[in-house]
């Protein structure tokens, strides 16, 4: 075709310009492909994203306690699993909120949700970056204090005693008085 057209400029110009057509077709089709390759890799990556918010947001609430927003159980179970050699001394501590069957009777239980929700609270806010506290079941709260010597988890117990049996509770009922056995 080029050796016919080299002698006819016409030919030949309209031969390079359907080429160039030809060509343009084809980058336009690649650059489309292209474009929607990119919108389908970003819109997998969101997907992905959102995935992963929804997994941690699942595995949070398969570890928090409902009512008192602490952990439960299964992050401690997790949290003891994880421990690895360097923190082989670790302090457990078992608080258990005392007559709560009592609270209950006496003053309801919406007011024994409130002091659960409030102990939770108190507990929350004494356990330190590593440490772990949890709702262990009904009354009972565990610390998991990593790398604490026995004395030290005993004066640890012991302020957070203190500090729950001085809570203004009354605020939440008259008489209400609220202390705990830990150990």
């Amino acid at each position: 075709v080029a050796e016919r057209d080299a002698g006819d400029l016409d030919a030949a110009l309209a031969h390079a310009l359907e080429l160039k057509r030809q060509m343009w077709n084809l980058h336009r089709r690649q650059t489309a492909q292209l474009v929607e390759q990119v919108w389908a890799r970003a819109e997998l990556e969101q997907q992905r994203r959102s995935l992963e918010a929804q997994t941690a947001a699942a595995i949070a609430s398969a570890e928090e306690d409902a009512l008192t927003r602490i952990g439960n159980r299964r992050l401690l179970e997790r949290f003891l699993g994880n421990v690895t050699g360097e923190q082989e001394q670790i302090a457990l501590i078992m608080a258990d909120l005392d007559h709560f069957k009592e609270i209950n009777d006496t003053f309801g239980h919406e007011v024994g949700d409130h002091v659960l929700r409030a102990l939770g609270h108190i507990l929350a806010t004494d356990a330190r970056s590593g440490q772990v506290v949890v709702r262990y079941g009904g009354e009972e709260f565990v610390f998991a204090l990593p790398s604490v010597e026995l004395e030290a988890a005993r004066d640890f117990a012991e302020r957070i005693r203190l500090k729950v049996s001085s809570y203004p509770w009354e605020g939440l009922e008259t008489l209400l008085e609220v202390t705990i056995s830990i150990g």
